[in-house]
């Protein structure tokens, strides 16, 4: 299968891929044929095969989760997964997740660690992740409120953002004295 996609560039790739995901929904074969491109080249598909997911079947993004699972993949890559997700995208929110969990772990840039748990915290939010959400934006505003006592001018726009988004965690939690106090602060 690998062979099949070693020479196509992004629009051909994203053209077969689309061909295997609409047959995929009624023929399982070809989700393995989808399968198998991934893993052989995950680096040149993951991105044409994000398009594959919203355009024909919800089973490609379990397909990349188990690729980010499975690879040894790159933050400038995980990067890109992220940013060509569209929001809202139930089918791909655990993708999103996926990719946005490994950014803030394997971040040593303050900035990013903080930007990647924000970015979780609104995906696992929209998972229905609500404990988890609220735990994700907890610690980056912690990070956030530290970056912002450094460089305030740098910073300050963040920390309000982390601290607005912790209020609607806090409050979809029914906590809602912690959520005043989360947004009357940022």
């Amino acid at each position: 299968v690998a062979d099949l996609f070693a020479d196509l560039g992004e629009d051909r790739a994203a053209r077969a891929l689309t061909l295997l995901g609409r047959a995929a929904l009624s023929h399982p074969g070809a989700l393995g044929l989808l399968r198998g491109a991934l893993a052989a080249d995950f680096a040149h598909l993951a991105v044409p095969a994000l398009g594959v997911t919203v355009e024909t079947n919800a089973a490609v993004g379990d397909l990349i989760d188990g690729e980010l699972a499975a690879q040894t993949v790159s933050g400038e890559m995980l990067r890109l997964i992220t940013n060509a997700i569209p929001r809202p995208s139930l089918a791909l929110a655990g993708t999103a997740a996926t990719a946005l969990r490994r950014i803030a772990e394997e971040s040593a840039e303050p900035s990013q660690r903080a930007w990647a748990l924000l970015n979780f915290s609104i995906r696992l939010a929209e998972l229905g992740r609500r404990e988890e959400a609220l735990a994700a934006i907890e610690d980056a505003t912690t990070i956030h409120r530290e970056l912002a006592h450094a460089r305030p001018g740098a910073f300050r726009r963040e920390l309000a953002t982390s601290l607005n988004n912790q209020s609607s965690c806090l409050a979809d939690l029914g906590r809602w004295e912690e959520a005043l106090a989360a947004i009357e602060e940022a």
